[in-house]
């Protein structure tokens, strides 16, 4: 009962440092949804603009992810996700994170994923691609890298 108090409290106090919204707080420990956001692989579609299953843009697919097997409430968009949770250097990302690419299609921040591990990152990428698996590494990531945040 103590540690559920505690994570409460914890989940709370994430809440007011970074404006999300955590429901369940009990999912913050758990690292499953990272698999289960991978298996979303050939079953969405990128659409820009849609935020519903199974039709999503980068940042509506991240803020669907999140909020059901995260139980953390994201803002709406890349531009808006980017200014919540603690800024991470690359060197110190770890899966999870959420990494942001800038000057994609517009000026500013225009594209969000999630740091898998290892310099790779998944995100619904366009209507070419829909969502895979990228590394950091690649030249177009590289060029438009903006910044990583955890919001756990």
């Amino acid at each position: 009962a103590l540690q559920k108090q505690l994570k409460s409290e914890q989940a709370k106090a994430l809440v007011k440092k970074s404006h999300v919204s955590v429901s369940d707080p009990g999912k913050l420990t758990d690292t499953s949804w990272l698999n289960r956001a991978r298996a979303m692989i050939g079953k969405v579609n990128y659409v820009f603009g849609a935020e519903s299953y199974p039709n999503f843009d980068c940042s509506g697919w991240v803020q669907y992810v999140f909020r059901e097997y995260r139980g953390i409430n994201l803002p709406r968009t890349s531009s808006a996700q980017s200014q919540v949770g603690t800024s991470v250097s690359r060197s110190s990302l770890q899966p999870g994170d959420l990494i942001f690419l800038q000057g994609t299609y517009k000026s500013g921040v225009s594209h969000v994923g999630i740091y898998l591990g290892n310099g790779y990152y998944i995100s619904n990428e366009n209507e070419k691609n829909d969502l895979q698996i990228d590394s950091l590494n690649n030249s177009y990531s590289q060029t438009h890298y903006w910044g990583a945040k955890r919001v756990n």
